[in-house]
């Protein structure tokens, strides 16, 4: 039988507001409810475009840095269509 610590622990992970992404990653995902607030989604686009800058893959392979390079432009496309239909 798990501990009463085990159990405790699993049950915070499973239940936590905001897992990791991945494993051994320290960024965080992007709530639904992250994004209801102007303000926030301007700081979760500066936190995902700093991530995915084509300056900041220049260590990878030529694959890597095509497809951060078209998730760059996919995030830069859709924050300025949120900035332009007045919410931003």
């Amino acid at each position: 039988m798990a501990s009463p610590r085990r159990r405790l622990h699993d049950h915070t992970r499973v239940y936590a507001p905001r897992e990791r992404a991945a494993a051994g990653s320290r960024r965080r995902r992007c709530l639904a409810g992250d994004l209801l607030e102007p303000k926030k989604v301007k700081r979760a686009y500066y936190k995902a475009s700093r991530f995915v800058h084509p300056d900041k893959l220049v260590n990878l392979s030529v694959e890597q840095r095509f497809v951060g390079k078209r998730i760059f432009d996919a995030l830069s496309q859709a924050y300025a269509e949120f900035e332009e239909s007045g919410m931003g």
